[in-house]
């Protein structure tokens, strides 16, 4: 008998939770399930899981996925982790989706975090906690030339830097997140419930 399915955890709680992306024109979805990330396919087979024991064992809260280079980010409590599609899976040789998630980066924030977003270069991104902030990586292209990554000294994990940052104007004082819908357009503007402003790298 040949293995039909794996059937992984459900998804937790919330909006934020799952996301889909791609790998170039492969779409895929990635959500949080437990302490882990599972990541599927577009046939829904089970891509790769990734362990919540690398990680502290903290319950996955927010999931946000990249449509243009595959990249996932994802907070555990107060740290954001990146991760990329750097690799092959060779254990997968019948799904059209052959990649091997990676750990490139990782950054923390002073609380934990409602939503994430990625820019549309897929370079940098958004968090929401009691603040909106902008994260990039160290030196500005290391995630944009996928090419000559191996040709590069590898980053430390945690040199995300914040480039820009906006307090909001109202802070909860209960438990529950706000739900925040981040969005980038034309002119580098961030929409949020309570503002509407443009921002520029420091």
């Amino acid at each position: 008998m040949h293995l039909h399915q794996v059937l992984t955890g459900a998804v937790n709680p919330g909006d934020n939770c799952y996301s889909v992306g791609s790998v170039g024109d492969v779409p895929f979805t990635a959500y949080g399930s437990g302490c882990d990330i599972v990541i599927l396919a577009s046939d829904f087979e089970c891509v790769q899981i990734i362990p919540g024991a690398k990680h502290g064992n903290i319950q996955v809260s927010c999931v946000e996925c990249s449509n243009q280079h595959g990249r996932i980010a994802a907070s555990y409590g107060n740290a954001v982790c990146i991760f990329e599609p750097l690799g092959i899976n060779s254990h997968k040789r019948n799904c059209q989706l052959k990649c091997q998630w990676l750990k490139t980066g990782q950054f923390f924030l002073s609380s934990v975090t409602y939503n994430l977003a990625w820019d549309p270069q897929d370079n940098r991104l958004l968090t929401a906690t009691d603040c909106i902030q902008l994260w990039a990586p160290p030196g500005g292209d290391i995630l944009e030339e996928e090419e000559e990554i191996d040709n590069k000294i590898p980053p430390v994990l945690n040199d995300w830097k914040c480039i820009w940052q906006c307090n909001l104007m109202m802070k909860r004082t209960d438990k529950i997140p706000i739900l925040m819908e981040l969005q980038f357009e034309q002119g580098k503007t961030v929409k949020t419930p309570y503002m509407k402003k443009s921002f520029e790298e420091r």
